[in-house]
């Protein structure tokens, strides 16, 4: 999954910091944000599928997922739905309690791979 994200994020790349903004990324920090955030995941899907360095780039993953979460429960408490940049800005569904369901779900799996 970190490696579909990152590639449809890069791919996206133009959309993705108004995807960002719109999900509450400041404007000035949604460029870099969307970088890091597709550097990131590309990475850990690198480290997770060699195995290199295991555990903690599970852990990592756990992490990342983790703030993803974060981040969707605060949209959906404020009531704010906004497209999920999860998977690239086109196509990206608003957020939803299924988007919490599914992290958990990722965060879980992660959480297991760690050990």
């Amino acid at each position: 999954m970190l490696a579909v994200s990152a590639l449809l994020k890069f791919r996206d790349r133009r959309a993705m910091p108004a995807a960002m903004t719109g999900f509450g990324v400041p404007r000035r920090w949604a460029a870099p944000v969307a970088t890091a955030v597709g550097l990131a995941e590309a990475a850990l899907a690198g480290l997770l599928w060699t195995g290199v360095a295991r555990p903690w780039p599970a852990w990592a993953a756990a992490g990342l997922l983790g703030v993803f979460t974060a981040a969707v429960v605060a949209n959906l408490a404020r009531d704010r739905r906004p497209p999920c940049p999860c998977f690239g800005a086109p196509g990206a569904r608003p957020l939803s309690g299924r988007t919490v369901l599914r992290n958990g779900l990722l965060l879980a799996l992660a959480v297991v791979a760690a050990g």
